[in-house]
């Protein structure tokens, strides 16, 4: 979400809006961050994994580093289909450079949420990346004025030891406000870790702050059990959101499936399909 619930006001006529809007507005007194995770291996991870190396990681942090990859993602929030998103990604390293772009649709002719974003990261030393998103956000609201805003992500990874990487990334900085709202879209400054247990298993822990909400730690353990099968599960907690999912490799293509159960607004549903080329 990069709208709050005070300055969108819903015309009397229009039902499906209003539910719409009254939905997204528990969505952010419950779950202030949802739309923090962007990928189905973060969502299977309860949101976690600042840190994680892992293919299209980079729209949750613009400082992972990606193969070269084409990648798809599908969501549906709480079970509600005037509110699944699409994205589609791409990546693309150079000498160094990691170059990638995605573009994510939220809603239906009623309610829609439009993001675009270019990004880049760089290793600035062998175990330092740094990366900077430009991101182009759009609202439709039935009825009502469209609104837009540009915002800027800043993020860092690096790696603390042979077996620890941490990560910081700062979104919307500037404070970006959505053009003809009162509105200005939600800054986060969030932090986390990644620890490899051994070849097969990593543990990520996240911490996240957004003005006016508590923080919130996010957490998750993904293991390889076979050559093609990564299992995953987490939680977060202020709110309280329980996490799984798996994804399996074969060849040039990855499939990623995550499961997230809120006990007030219920289950969210993510698939991803990435294919990398050499």
């Amino acid at each position: 979400m990069f709208h709050s619930c005070q300055s969108i006001t819903i015309g009397a006529g229009n039902v499906k809006a209003a539910w719409i809007a009254l939905l997204f507005c528990a969505a952010l007194t419950h779950a202030a961050f949802e739309r923090d995770a962007v990928d189905p291996v973060s969502r299977s991870l309860s949101g976690a994994g600042l840190a994680l190396d892992r293919m299209g990681g980079f729209a949750q942090n613009p400082a992972l580093a990606s193969p070269r990859m084409l990648g798809i993602r599908w969501e549906q929030p709480y079970g509600a289909r005037e509110l699944t998103s699409e994205m589609a990604a791409v990546a693309f390293p150079i000498r160094g450079w990691c170059g990638a772009a995605t573009f994510e649709q939220t809603g239906d002719e009623v309610y829609r949420e439009q993001r675009a974003v270019a990004l880049a990261n760089y290793a600035v030393q062998p175990d330092l990346r740094v990366g900077l998103a430009a991101q182009w956000s759009a609202l439709a609201i039935q009825g009502l004025p469209d609104g837009s805003a540009a915002t800027l992500t800043v993020g860092l990874q690096g790696r603390l030891s042979q077996d620890l990487a941490g990560a910081v990334v700062w979104r919307n900085p500037l404070r970006a406000k959505l053009s003809r709202y009162e509105d200005r879209l939600p800054t986060l400054l969030a932090a986390g870790l990644a620890f490899a247990a051994d070849d097969n298993t990593t543990f990520v822990l996240d911490a996240a702050q957004e003005p006016g909400w508590p923080v919130e730690l996010r957490g998750g353990v993904q293991m390889r059990i076979l050559k093609p099968l990564t299992l995953r599960a987490g939680a977060r907690f202020d709110p309280a959101e329980y996490s799984t999912g798996f994804s399996l490799k074969h060849r040039s293509l990855n499939f990623h499936y995550a499961l997230s159960w809120h006990r007030e607004l219920g289950a969210t549903h993510g698939l991803g399909l990435d294919f990398q080329w050499r």
